[in-house]
């Protein structure tokens, strides 16, 4: 089975009170994957979708996704200058990575859009990661769980976990928000370290359902203090 539900082994926040159900980053999880995914389906489905990508400097930009959770498979496929470029990765991990169908191109076209089958992974991990968090968090991605806390997103409040990645995507420092009515995932936090370059953060809107499980619709992307849009990625439509 590809994915690992991570089993919580870091209890980082505490109630005072007997009384109340202790509120810890574990507890957090575990109710934000019954609201997501309440029948377990994650790691046995398929995802195949439509995305639009519209970006500041690219509002053209969609991709059609396929992940099969069961074996790792993927499949990637966007619209550049020179047509129709995929990314693959076979059931038996194989990568590659075809331009109109062909993997006979000029390594002039490899360069110049980077289309370097190395890189396959890391597009498979971030679709992964951001398409179905919760469920989708595997123990082989995390170093540590740092802290749990309340915190405000553009004026909400909701429970924030926050994480360290063994390797970093977009950041290895991940802040993570939950609705504290049910648990949804609401927000998502790239915090970047250097003082120079502004965190990133993304808003989580409408459902998509599909085979049991809910998932945000809609990410719209920001830089964190100033609020500044950078585009958003849309659910559009099942292929």
């Amino acid at each position: 089975m590809r994915f690992t539900l991570v089993v919580m082994l870091f209890l980082l926040g505490t109630s005072s009170s007997g009384l109340a159900q202790e509120i810890t980053s574990e507890f957090v999880l575990e109710e934000s994957m019954k609201f997501h995914d309440p029948e377990s389906k994650w790691s046995q489905v398929t995802l195949a979708i439509h995305i639009q990508e519209p970006r500041i400097q690219n509002p053209g930009r969609y991709s059609k996704l396929i992940m099969d959770m069961a074996t790792g498979s993927f499949s990637l496929s966007r619209e550049y200058e020179i047509g129709e470029v995929e990314r693959i990765i076979s059931d038996e991990g194989e990568a590659i990575v075809l331009v109109n169908g062909s993997a006979n191109y000029s390594e002039e076209v490899k360069e110049e859009y980077r289309l370097a089958s190395s890189r396959n992974e890391g597009y498979r991990t971030f679709y992964e990661m951001l398409g179905g968090f919760p469920m989708s968090l595997r123990s082989d991605l995390v170093k540590d769980f740092s802290r749990y806390s309340n915190e405000e997103v553009f004026g909400t409040e909701y429970f924030m976990i926050e994480f360290t990645l063994k390797e970093s995507i977009i950041s290895d420092r991940w802040q993570v928000y939950f609705s504290k009515k049910d648990y949804s995932v609401q927000a998502l936090k790239f915090v970047h370290d250097d003082p120079d370059e502004e965190d990133e953060i993304v808003l989580f809107d409408g459902r998509y359902f599909w085979e049991g499980i809910t998932i945000p619709r809609y990410r719209h992307w920001y830089l964190s203090e100033s609020k500044e849009y950078l585009g958003s990625d849309i659910i559009v439509k099942e292929l």
